[in-house]
């Protein structure tokens, strides 16, 4: 009797990271088990094995995105209160930059047939509450001034709206993103001065 086959993390991230490429090289139409199991010289039976489903890998690359997130926000150590805000915001940027395919699939994706669930969705707003969590410290020491939620989202807005244009190109043009994202921080942040 065969045995049957396994698969390793090394498969699974493999497939994650062509997944994301179909997707933002040609759409949701292209992503089928046949042509993921192809772009990786695997069979749709090691996608299946690994996943079960063309939304589990969906589901896979939205919470591995996350779960990257909230690992990157982690690591930020500052402990003056603004620059810890600032901090996580280059935090957030990284992570999108080290995984771009799965940035898309976190914020904007585009299969219509997948759904976060509340579960999912519940993992990507403890990421956000890191954020919240930050401001509200800063809010406390006096450092800035404002409600803690409106901060929060707001900040949010200018990370997240700094990370897709850098994604797709935008920030270089008669600039560079660095000097974009450095300036930008600096006037959010510094508009919140008490």
């Amino acid at each position: 009797m065969a045995r049957p086959a396994t698969y390793d993390k090394t498969t699974r991230d493999a497939l994650l990271l062509a997944a994301g490429r179909i997707l933002s090289t040609e759409g949701a139409a292209a992503l089928t088990m046949r042509r993921l199991a192809s772009e990786v010289a695997a069979t749709t039976r090691a996608i299946y094995a690994l996943f079960g489903s063309k939304q589990e890998v969906l589901r896979a690359m939205y919470r591995e995105g996350f779960d990257g997130l909230a690992r990157r926000l982690a690591e930020v150590e500052e402990d003056d209160p603004v620059e810890r805000v600032r901090a996580l915001a280059f935090a957030y940027r990284r992570a999108a930059r080290e995984r771009p395919h799965l940035y898309q699939v976190m914020f904007a994706c585009p299969v219509p047939e997948f759904t976060p669930s509340e579960e999912d969705e519940a993992l990507g707003l403890a990421t956000l509450m890191t954020l919240r969590d930050a401001v509200a410290a800063a809010l406390h020491a006096g450092a800035i001034r404002g409600d803690a939620d409106t901060i929060t989202v707001g900040m949010w807005a200018v990370m997240h709206g700094l990370t897709s244009l850098e994604l797709n190109g935008s920030l270089d043009v008669n600039t560079t993103a660095d000097v974009v994202w450095n300036t930008t921080m600096a006037a959010a942040l510094g508009g919140l001065h008490p």
